[in-house]
Parts: structure tokens; sequence; C-alpha cells
């Protein structure tokens, strides 16, 4: 039997599968954007990722800086005598005049 074909050209089985083709296409790209893991997602974790990368650098300077500090107070009494003097604190002979 021969396919009987529309107006168009096409029988109305080959519509029907062009267009859930197309859907299903349509459904698979909106899905890549806006879905679990889509591009958005994505994008928008590698700035965090970027973020957080530039917060532990900060972090780790600081880190630094304190261990240095630390050893500098372990190692010098003058450091924690000045570090004494800027907490306001003084010898008992001396009065102490705070900003």
């Amino acid at each position: 039997m021969p396919r009987q074909k529309t107006q168009a050209g096409l029988s109305f089985k080959s519509k029907l599968l062009i267009a859930a083709v197309s859907f299903l296409f349509l459904v698979l790209v909106i899905a890549s954007f806006f879905g679990d893991r889509g591009l958005i997602e994505i994008y928008q974790i590698g700035r965090n990722a970027d973020s957080l990368e530039m917060q532990v650098e900060q972090l780790t300077l600081q880190r630094d800086e304190l261990r240095k500090e630390i050893q500098e107070l372990r190692d010098d009494p003058q450091a924690i005598r000045e570090r004494a003097r800027e907490l306001g604190f003084g010898l008992p002979d001396e009065t102490v005049i705070l900003k």
C-alpha cells in the first residue's frame, strides 16, 4: 500500500517524528543551560572557585605574617615590650598615657 502524502508533501507520521525530535532537541538545549550542572551553573561555580582561590591566597599571607609575629614574640623580648605598650601596658614605675 503506498504512503499517503499530505498537501505539504510529508505524511502525518513524518511530521509527528519531526515534531518529536524537535521537542526533544529543545528539551536538551534548555536542560544543558538551566538544568543541574548546566552551562549557567558551571559558569557560576567557576566564578566562585576564582573568588575562593583569591581568599585562600589572602589567608595564606595573613597566616604567614602571624607565624612570623609569633616567632618574633617568642625570640625577642623587645618585641614583647613593644606589643605590650601598643596594648596599653607599661612597667610598674611608668605612667601610661592612652590616646
